[in-house]
This record gives C-alpha cells, sequence and structure tokens, in this order.
C-alpha cells in the first residue's frame, strides 16, 4: 500500500518581518532625507544670481594702456537676489569709476581672447564690489547690517577671509558661471565690445 502524503512544512514567522523591515528602512530613509534637503539648522543661505533684468550702464569709450587703441563697450550687471537696485542706481558714478580704472589698466592683447575677456569680466567684478563696499561701509552701516541679512554668505566669506589675510574678491569664483563670488554683483554681460 501506499504511504500518507507528507504535509507540506509550514513557513515560520511568514510576511510580517519583512513588512516591518521595509517600513522601517522607509522610516529612516525619509528621516535622513529630509535632513539633507534642509541642511541642518546651522546651514547658511546661498547667495544666489537674480532673475530679475541685469542693471545696464551707459556706454564706456576708454583708453587702453597702449595709448593708441581705445575700447568702446556697454555693460551689464548680474545682481545678488536680494540686492536693492534702487540703491546701486544711486552709486552709479562710483560703478562707472571702477569700470573706467580696470579698463584703462587693460592691453589690447589682454582683452584679444576669450580668456582674456574672462579674467577681464572677473576683475570688473572684483573692482566694482571693492568700490560698493568701501562707499557703503562709510555711508550707511545699517545698511551694510541689512545686506548682510539678504546675502549672509558674502559676509562671512569676507570675514573668514580677512581672518585668513587676504581679500576674498581676489580669489576666482567658485561658481562656474559667475565673475565673482561675493559682493552685489556676481555677472558682468558685455553687451557689446569693441577695441580700435
Amino acid at each position: 500500500m501506499s504511504e500518507p502524503a507528507a504535509e507540506p512544512a509550514k513557513k515560520k514567522g511568514g510576511k510580517l518581518p519583512v513588512i516591518v523591515i521595509a517600513v522601517v528602512l522607509l522610516a529612516a530613509g525619509g528621516f535622513f532625507g529630509l535632513k539633507m534637503k534642509n541642511g541642518g539648522k546651522g546651514k547658511k543661505p546661498e547667495v544666489k544670481l537674480s532673475k530679475a533684468k541685469p542693471m545696464d550702464l551707459k556706454e564706456f569709450l576708454v583708453n587702453l594702456q597702449d595709448h593708441n587703441v581705445y575700447c568702446r563697450t556697454e555693460i551689464s550687471l548680474g545682481l545678488a537676489e536680494g540686492v536693492d537696485e534702487a540703491s546701486l542706481k544711486d552709486q552709479t558714478p562710483v560703478i562707472r569709476d571702477a569700470v573706467n580704472g580696470v579698463l584703462e589698466s587693460e592691453t589690447l592683447q589682454q582683452v584679444s581672447t576669450v580668456a582674456g575677456l574672462k579674467l577681464l569680466k572677473q576683475r570688473l567684478a572684483r573692482h566694482i564690489n571693492k568700490a560698493l563696499d568701501e562707499v557703503m561701509d562709510k555711508k550707511d552701516p545699517a545698511a551694510d547690517t541689512a545686506a548682510s541679512k539678504d546675502a549672509p554668505d558674502a559676509k562671512s566669506a569676507k570675514a573668514d577671509s580677512k581672518q585668513k589675510g587676504q581679500s576674498s574678491q581676489d580669489a576666482a569664483p567658485t561658481h562656474p558661471d559667475w565673475d565673482s563670488q561675493t559682493g552685489p554683483v556676481l555677472k558682468i554681460y558685455f553687451d557689446s565690445f569693441a577695441t580700435q
């Protein structure tokens, strides 16, 4: 005769432990994901380029360092998010003076290449920001405090670099598309640029 069929072995534990482990892993992933997204409380807000239209300056006509060559250019300034363009328009003479000073120190050879123009944009941004910092610091210390609320990274970067004994404006920008990492002016746009 035939033997009775053996009963299949019962699974112990079932699906419950697998579901519990999956729920715990998802909860932990969500917690750490939110923590990384928020960056913690101590993280400073990022300095961002404003989405507003760049600030236009009138045409510049300047003799370059080699005196028989002149440069004619129109420049627009890309400002940091939160910078009040109206207050900067009051400082247009300071900005124009800084631009003229930089352009007059350039040679035709320096501005004849793409790399040379990129360096010129960085120098312009650095000198404009430096001139604006000097004027704003002398003019209104309260405005300096308000600016630090709008762009805390810029102020903290300046403080850090002063402690290290160097100007933050001397360093090349770390953002790949900007001409300056700090200051009210982050980007320089040449609307036109010609030498003769």
